[in-house]
């Protein structure tokens, strides 16, 4: 993992991704990080030898792992030698990221929706919700156009 004379370390590159995603939201720092470990990472990479370049104790990093894994943004793979789980970025991650994104999009137009048909709104009220609902509508229409999801583009049978 030395990356040494080309400007940004593996374990910056972690850093950074850890940031942005804990900055974002969308996930804690350390899950970032080892993402972003596992990223720049040639073989896949153990819980210990997580936790030992990053610096974190074995429970933190598996609590990392289990919400990378049920995300779609990690996947087991045997090892080289031991019977331990090893663990990389399968090639469907990035469709991973685009459906947790709709997912999201989506639950901000259904809140709207929801508050139009129970709330006795009227004029500003009525007009703030439709708004919000149609953006996140618009919102919605464009991720699904400009990427279409796994099942889309390739019947739901593989990774990107």
């Amino acid at each position: 993992m030395d990356n040494s004379g080309r400007g940004l370390s593996a374990l910056e590159f972690s850093e950074q991704l850890g940031y942005i995603v804990d900055s974002t939201g969308w996930m804690p720092r350390l899950n970032g990080r080892v993402l972003g470990l596992i990223l720049v990472s040639d073989e896949p990479l153990s819980q210990a030898e997580l936790a030992e370049h990053l610096q974190s104790s074995s429970g933190a990093i598996s609590t990392a792992i289990r919400m990378l894994l049920e995300k779609g943004l990690l996947e087991h793979v045997s090892g080289p030698v031991s019977r331990r789980k090893y663990f990389r970025v399968p090639t469907s991650a990035w469709f991973a990221i685009h459906e947790d994104s709709l997912r999201t999009v989506h639950r901000y137009q259904e809140v709207a929706e929801r508050a139009l048909d129970s709330l006795d709104a009227g004029g500003t009220v009525k007009a703030n919700l439709n708004r919000m609902r149609e953006y996140f509508g618009r919102v919605e229409q464009c991720y699904r156009d400009a990427y279409p999801t796994k099942e889309a583009t390739s019947g739901g049978a593989g990774g990107a």
